[in-house]
Formats: structure tokens, C-alpha cells, sequence
């Protein structure tokens, strides 16, 4: 039976924040679907760090909280719900509970006022704010097999540029693969300077070269090492001589104009983000900022 007030669900989806700031993004609970007033408080303080562009974290919520810090458990609080997320998957469950909770208890409150005081009008103004509480939002559920069956029959009769995959300018790959597929992972595995970082270097240029977003995270080169590997490639350059920079004039040449085309590509390059929560908040930011992009994620 669902509670009408769910201080857990409220804890936990506060907390999941708290572990991942990036999720405040994919909220679809607002300040009034909090039945606990600490819970409110701290729904506002996150709200005030995201409007700013700042991550979300301990740190920055108390920041903003300032005085109000002692209304809500001081930081012990915030350290216990973030504490207590195992895991960020249950997040979306968890908000649900929020909003059947805020349901009920609308519902409730409507009734109990139309019982104090029963009319002919009130009952007609009830019957509008409970068709009002159907209204709430709720996150988003699984398809039915029926819809993926629509979604399939509509991609095969009209098909559209995101329907098909991305051409990598490898024409083997691409007759096998069809390209690269949203929300594909494709792990690139050999053997130790085989050459696993110049394809994928190859793979980044070409889809930049397409109008798409390339997002590579290295964990062992600097951004400058993979930039010139990168200009080496688009130059036709020997990338030996980036040890003695020595170049000829043809060199400087084909150099100065791959610098140029590369500096027109959407391309990041990060070489200090490292853990995995790091690397998920800048790839969710991104996409925040170009929900219709085409985004290749590289971690080389």
C-alpha cells in the first residue's frame, strides 16, 4: 500500500543526488512533491547550485544552504543520505514512490475538505482537482513490446539519418557494422602497440570530420600528445618527428592546414577526468547542452 508521505523515497532520491549531481538534470519531482519540510529546503539548495552551472555535491549544497544548514540535520544528514546509496539505479523507482505519495495525499486533502464542507459546487470542484491529481507527472515507464513493434515498423517504412548508423570512413567496418549505432559499446582490444589508439584517434576525426561531437576521455596521454597524433594523421606526417621537431617545409604546410580544419571540429579532449562518476557528469552535461547532437564517447 502506498504511504502518503515517503520520507525514505524522498531520503534516497535526495541522497542519489548527492552521490551523482548530475541526475538533478532528469528530475521530475519539483519542491512541492517533498512532504518533509528538510527535504524541501535541500530540494532548493540543489536547485540554486544547478541554476549557476555549478556540480552538485555535498560541498556546494551546504554552501548554498548557508544558516538553513542547522534546519536540516547539518551536514551529518546530507553524509548519511548520500551514504546510504548503494547504488544510483533505483533512482527513477524511488521518485516515482515521491509522486504516488503526493498523489494520495492531494487527494486526501481534497476530500477531507469537500467532507467538512459538502455542496453541489464543491462536489463539482473536487471531482475537477482530483482529475487534477491524475495530472501529476510520473517518470518515465518501460514501453510495451506493442510500442517497440510501432517504433521498428515506422524506422523500416520511414527511415531518417538517426535511424541509421554513423559511417566511420572505414569501408570494411562500415559493411560489416552499418557504422556506429546509438547507444552502441564497442570495445577496441588487442595487444600493446598494435595500434588500438590510432584507430580510435581515426574514428574520433572522422565522425568531428561528419558534423558529429567527439568526446574522448585519455587516461594515459596528455590532450597535447593526442592533438599532434591527431595533426600527424590528418597531415600524413611521420609521427616521429614530433620527438625532434623536425619538419620540412611541405611538413609545415599540410600541419597548418590540418590545425585549422581540426580547430572547426566539435571535439573535446579531457586528460584529467578520470573516475567514473567524473566521466558520466561530463558526458551528461554535454548532452545537456546538445540533446540532439551526434555524440561519440571515446575512453582510451
Amino acid at each position: 500500500m502506498t504511504m502518503i508521505a515517503n520520507i525514505q523515497a524522498e531520503a534516497a532520491v535526495l541522497g542519489a543526488v548527492l552521490v551523482d549531481g548530475t541526475l538533478f538534470n532528469d528530475l521530475v519531482v519539483q519542491e512541492e512533491h517533498f512532504y518533509d519540510v528538510r527535504h524541501r529546503t535541500i530540494f532548493q539548495a540543489m536547485k540554486k547550485v544547478a541554476d549557476t552551472d555549478r556540480l552538485i555535491d555535498i560541498v556546494t549544497v551546504t554552501t548554498a544552504l548557508g544558516n538553513k544548514i542547522t534546519q536540516v540535520g547539518g551536514t551529518t544528514y546530507l553524509l548519511e543520505m548520500a551514504e546510504s546509496i548503494a547504488s544510483t539505479v533505483p533512482f527513477k523507482h524511488h521518485e516515482q514512490l515521491i509522486l504516488d505519495a503526493y498523489r494520495l495525499r492531494k487527494s486526501r486533502e481534497f476530500a477531507i475538505n469537500y467532507v467538512n464542507k459538502p455542496t453541489d459546487q464543491g462536489l463539482s470542484s473536487l471531482i475537477n482537482q482530483l482529475q487534477e491529481c491524475l495530472q501529476v507527472p510520473s517518470t518515465n515507464q518501460e514501453q510495451t513490446i506493442e510500442n517497440y513493434l510501432i517504433e521498428i515498423t515506422a524506422e523500416m517504412c520511414f527511415p531518417t539519418d538517426e535511424s541509421s548508423g554513423f559511417m566511420t570512413s572505414f569501408q570494411d567496418f562500415d559493411d560489416m557494422t552499418g557504422g556506429l549505432q546509438r547507444g552502441d559499446l564497442i570495445i577496441v582490444a588487442a595487444r600493446p602497440s598494435v595500434g588500438k589508439t590510432a584507430f580510435v584517434l581515426q574514428l574520433s576525426a572522422n565522425h568531428a570530420k561528419n558534423g558529429g561531437h567527439t568526446h574522448i576521455f585519455s587516461l594515459e596521454m596528455g590532450v597535447k600528445q593526442l592533438l599532434q597524433r591527431m595533426i600527424s594523421a590528418e597531415a600524413m606526417i611521420n609521427s616521429q618527428k614530433w620527438r625532434h621537431l623536425v619538419f620540412s617545409t611541405e611538413d609545415f604546410e599540410r600541419a597548418f592546414h590540418a590545425i585549422g580544419k581540426i580547430s572547426d571540429w566539435n571535439l573535446s579532449i579531457y586528460d584529467s577526468v578520470r573516475t567514473v562518476n567524473e566521466i558520466r557528469a561530463a558526458v551528461r552535461k554535454q548532452l545537456h547542452q546538445d540533446p540532439d547532437g551526434q555524440h561519440l564517447v571515446i575512453i582510451d
